[in-house]
C-alpha cells in the first residue's frame, strides 16, 4: 500500500499532459479503469494519481502484482486475490499486469466483479501486453475485457515523449 499524499507529476510531453489532464477529470468515478503501455512507461504513477485525486484518497492503494500472484498457482493464487480484494473495500485496487492472470483466476475476478464483492471500491489494471490481441486469442476472458475497459489511459512509449 501506498500513501494517499499526492505525488509531483512532471510532464514535458504535451500527449503526458494531456493524459494527466483526463486521468484527473476521470479520478472522481468509480468506473474500472484500464491503463495500457509498455514496461517502464508509467502506469503505476498513473494509477496512484487517480487514487490521489479521487474521494478514496484517504483509503488505502492495494495493489497487486498479477505476475506475481500467477506463481502462486490457482488455490493460493485465488485465495490472495480475494484477501486483497476484501483489503480494498472502499478504496482503490490496482491489478498490476492483470494480463498475467491464469483464465482460472481471471474467471474468478470476473464473477466477483459480477456478484458485486469487488464494489465499494474502484478497480484500476494495467498492462504492458497487446490485452485485446489476448482477448481475440482466447487467452484473455473477453468479458472481463469488457468490464474492465469502462476507461482507458493508453501512455504513449518514452521513445515518442
Amino acid at each position: 500500500m501506498s500513501s494517499s499524499k499526492v505525488k509531483v507529476f512532471i510532464a514535458r510531453s504535451p500527449a503526458m499532459a494531456d493524459l494527466a489532464r483526463v486521468a484527473d477529470s476521470v479520478a472522481s468515478g468509480s468506473s474500472p479503469v484500464l491503463i495500457c503501455g509498455e514496461k517502464g512507461t508509467g502506469k503505476r504513477l498513473f494509477a496512484e494519481r487517480l487514487h490521489c485525486k479521487s474521494p478514496r484518497k484517504d483509503k488505502p492503494f492495494v495493489r497487486v502484482n498479477c505476475a506475481s500472484l500467477a506463481a502462486l498457482g490457482a488455490p493460493l493464487a485465488e485465495k490472495a486475490l480475494f484477501e486483497r480484494l476484501a483489503q480494498a473495500e472502499g478504496a482503490t485496487l490496482f491489478l498490476d499486469e492483470i494480463a498475467c492472470l491464469s483464465l482460472e483466476l481471471q474467471a474468478a475476478l470476473l464473477r466477483s466483479i459480477q456478484e458485486k464483492k469487488a464494489a465499494g471500491g474502484r478497480l484500476v489494471c494495467s498492462t504492458s501486453d497487446d490485452i485485446e490481441l489476448l482477448a481475440g486469442q482466447g487467452k484473455f476472458l473477453g468479458d472481463l475485457l469488457a468490464r474492465l475497459n469502462a476507461l482507458s489511459l493508453r501512455i504513449p512509449p518514452l521513445r515518442e515523449r
